[in-house]
């Protein structure tokens, strides 16, 4: 009856479950979502509260408080069957801006399939000396390098080079069967 939803991404060992700010929940929904994890073998679940939501009710469920940001705002599903051509036309103004903008400037992507663990390491930076600037927190190296040594070659890491060759961002991608999950990304000042 709660207009929230629980969603769910599968895993060979399982799956980890996300519930981005629901309706009020009483001790009725969270008995009803304990079912549904088990039944789904999830391994972690993610809820962000409403505002108004009372957290208390979430301790006597064994819940713990998280800073962590795993939930993002949206989830965007992308149909990668479609040709190039209904893709670009599924663009907003601002990303068809975005992607000419890079292509005139001679922007380059590379992407890594199972990347190495130097190429980890060159991604993590990026994203460290980001999120200090802008003062977020990112999960350490080891949980990256666990996350692509689970995925192996279904996790996808990407870069993107300027036309002079400097690394301006990247993004790590993780796939499972007919999806790809984008995990988080990050830019430096060339971004």
């Amino acid at each position: 009856k709660n207009s929230s939803v629980l969603v769910f991404f599968k895993t060979p060992f399982g799956s980890f479950g996300k519930c981005q700010r629901p309706n009020l929940l009483g001790k009725k929904d969270l008995k009803e979502i304990d079912r549904v994890c088990k039944k789904e073998r999830a391994l972690f679940l993610k809820i962000e509260l409403a505002r108004d939501q009372n957290p208390k009710i979430f301790e006597e469920f064994g819940y713990v408080a998280s800073k962590f940001p795993l939930a993002p705002p949206s989830t965007l599903i992308i149909d990668l069957t479609k040709t190039k051509d209904a893709l670009w036309g599924d663009l907003s103004k601002s990303g068809r801006y975005g992607a000419r903008r890079a292509n005139r400037e001679g922007a380059e992507s590379v992407f890594h399939r199972n990347p190495t663990n130097e190429q980890m390491e060159t991604y993590y930076e990026l994203q460290k000396s980001r999120s200090q600037k802008k003062k977020f927190y990112i999960a350490p190296l080891n949980d990256l390098l666990s996350r692509r040594d689970i995925f192996k070659e279904n996790s996808f890491l990407g870069f993107v080079y300027d036309s002079e060759g400097s690394l301006a961002g990247g993004k790590f991608f993780l796939g499972y069967e007919d999806q790809a999950l984008f995990l988080n990304g990050g830019m430096n000042e060339v971004g």
